[in-house]
């Protein structure tokens, strides 16, 4: 499992690195990663608080706006995440409403962010 979660963990850094977040904002990965979200153990590797700390939260006006705005709705159910999370909203919670409604705007649909932003 370890070696599993340092791939996924791997390949989501690279792919955040880009201007769209990559394949993170992509629905199938999405979907994909809010399995094994659900599936995480109790006790063992995890992927939620390395995805959060390395990939979302240094992008978290970007991936708010975007599909990966869902990810972040799941990990708000962690109670050890959901302070980070929450935090991280109400500091860029203009901005966060700025991007979803530019991609609004665009035709894109915010409904991820809309409910982050009112979790913030």
């Amino acid at each position: 499992d370890e070696e599993l979660i340092a791939v996924i963990l791997t390949a989501a850094e690279q792919e955040a690195k880009k201007d769209d977040l990559g394949l993170l904002n992509n629905g199938t990965v999405t979907t994909t990663m809010l399995i094994l979200l659900k599936l995480e153990p109790e006790q063992g590797p995890k992927l939620a608080q390395p995805l959060w700390e390395s990939c979302l939260k240094p992008h978290a006006v970007l991936a708010a706006a975007s599909r990966c705005a869902f990810l972040m709705l799941a990990m708000l159910k962690s109670g050890s995440m959901k302070e980070s999370i929450v935090a991280t909203l109400r500091e860029h919670k203009s901005r966060i409403e700025k991007a979803a409604n530019e991609a609004e705007a665009s035709g894109s649909k915010v409904n991820g962010a809309r409910q982050l932003l009112a979790a913030a």
